[in-house]
């Protein structure tokens, strides 16, 4: 069966800010500091890389990745939800593999809500482990939550 999943860089922030403002993602990746995702607009350095992934029915995932150094990435993540687990799991390695063949990348790393339990079982699945713990670091509705920080290392 043809592998009909597609990953490529985008400079098209519009097509970013559609995905990313889906009533299905912001939820999970913005907080209580955010404007409304009618008024936000990704607002991104020269080094950013961004990533779109696609199937035949058009874009169903993202992923933003920010210089900490030249060899450590931060990255942020979201898939629409009919992309499934299998089809999201297969783009987030591809985003991993686009990143170790293009930069000189030698780690990814991303802070992911404590309550998102989703995106943390998700991202165990890519192949990232947690290594520590950002405590009270976002609020949502509030409260303030933990972030989990995990990464993954060139294979």
């Amino acid at each position: 069966m043809p592998d009909w999943i597609t990953v490529a860089r985008n400079f098209d922030l519009e097509s970013l800010r559609k995905l990313a403002t889906d009533p299905r993602i912001w939820p999970h990746i913005s907080d209580d500091h955010f404007p409304d995702p009618e008024k936000w607009k990704p607002i991104l350095g020269e080094l950013a890389i961004v990533l779109v992934a696609c199937d035949r029915k058009g874009y169903f995932g993202f992923a933003i990745f920010l210089p900490r150094t030249f060899t450590t990435w931060d990255c942020h993540f979201g898939f629409l939800p009919r992309a499934g687990v299998w089809k999201a799991m297969k783009a987030m390695k591809k985003f991993f593999r686009w990143m170790w063949e293009h930069t000189e990348a030698e780690r990814i790393v991303g802070d992911i809500a404590s309550d998102n339990t989703q995106a943390l079982a998700f991202a165990r699945r890519a192949g990232c482990s947690a290594y520590g713990l950002n405590p009270k670091s976002v609020k949502r509705g509030g409260v303030l939550l933990d972030q989990v920080c995990v990464g993954i290392s060139r294979p």
